[in-house]
């Protein structure tokens, strides 16, 4: 389904990278992340970067990614602090970005979700969903 391919795209491009980078240059990550499994907001990405879990979420990933924009989480996380100055130095503001974010809640709300799940679409707005992953594909694609 055409609604996977911008979840991929953000897990390969950004996530990936980011958990394999801090695992790299900090192999006890765990202890750096400790105090971000203590909170509901930070605890399933601290938990994906310490055991190396490649496995994200298209809704994590926006949840992650809106997180960024709470400038209190940001300066309270280590993990989130970390995770904004990579997007920082290796991509763009941007992927944060409310428009940005407006078009992959709307993915996820309009289409991810109910194609993961027993719904079906119509062809009408699977062609609306085309579309829109083009759209999103084309936005990301020219930040990384």
């Amino acid at each position: 389904m055409w609604s996977g391919r911008p979840a991929y795209a953000l897990l390969l491009k950004v996530f990936v990278p980011f958990i394999n980078y801090i695992r790299n240059i900090n192999p006890n990550c765990d202890q750096d992340y400790e105090e971000d499994q203590n909170y509901p907001t930070t605890k399933p990405f601290a938990q994906a970067v310490i055991n190396n879990r490649h496995s994200i979420s298209l809704g994590s990933m926006y949840f992650i990614l809106n997180s960024l924009n709470d400038g209190n989480l940001i300066e309270r996380s280590r993990l989130m602090s970390d995770f904004h100055l990579f997007i920082i130095d290796n991509f763009s503001p941007y992927l944060y970005n409310s428009e940005f974010l407006a078009e992959l809640n709307e993915l996820l709300n309009k289409f991810r979700n109910k194609s993961a799940h027993i719904s079906t679409i119509s062809r009408d707005k699977a062609s609306d969903c085309k579309f829109l992953v083009r759209k999103i594909l084309a936005r990301f694609l020219s930040l990384v």
